[in-house]
């Protein structure tokens, strides 16, 4: 079975994180991804423009 394609997906997902704190281990990593498939799929929307993005990774380093 093939997986679906981003791009019909991905109005959801920005109204779904829309002005909501986004919680990401090693942000960096995984919003270049999810930017990088925003711009495959013709959006113009960069996830920290949605969202607020808080780092777990950065967080944990910080607190021990």
């Amino acid at each position: 079975m093939r997986e679906p394609k981003f791009a019909p997906f991905a109005g959801k997902l920005i109204d779904f994180v829309r002005d909501a704190e986004c919680l990401i281990h090693n942000a960096p990593f995984d919003t270049a991804f999810i930017n990088a498939e925003f711009e495959q799929a013709g959006r113009s929307e960069r996830l920290h423009d949605i969202c607020r993005v808080t780092c777990t990774l950065r967080l944990a380093r910080t607190q021990f």
